[in-house]
């Protein structure tokens, strides 16, 4: 995806950052159920319009995506999931 492209699409149906974040309540909702429903063929469709609202939120919020992607999955990638099955969390000893 092109930025220009995205910022062109953005000024051509006049959308806000309202907008989309409702878009992307509604996608992850969408997910949600084919997910439940196991259907992969819906799943990769809604992840596919999961990623274009998250780029176009970044594109009207001028995040640089691909960066912030790739630091967010390096420190997520060290967290550790705690043996009560709770959320997965960074590590605090050294090893980590």
């Amino acid at each position: 995806m092109k930025t220009d492209d995205i910022e062109e699409f953005v000024s051509k149906h006049g959308l806000t950052v309202h907008d989309q974040m409702l878009c992307l309540m509604e996608e992850m909702g969408e997910l949600g159920e084919a997910m439940l429903r196991d259907d992969a063929s819906a799943i990769t469709e809604e992840l596919g319009d999961i990623v274009f609202v998250a780029f176009t939120i970044a594109v009207m919020y001028d995040v640089d995506l691909e960066r912030i992607t790739e630091e967010t999955a390096a420190e997520n990638i060290k967290k550790t999931r705690s043996t009560d099955g709770a959320k997965i969390t960074k590590n605090t000893d050294d090893s980590g």
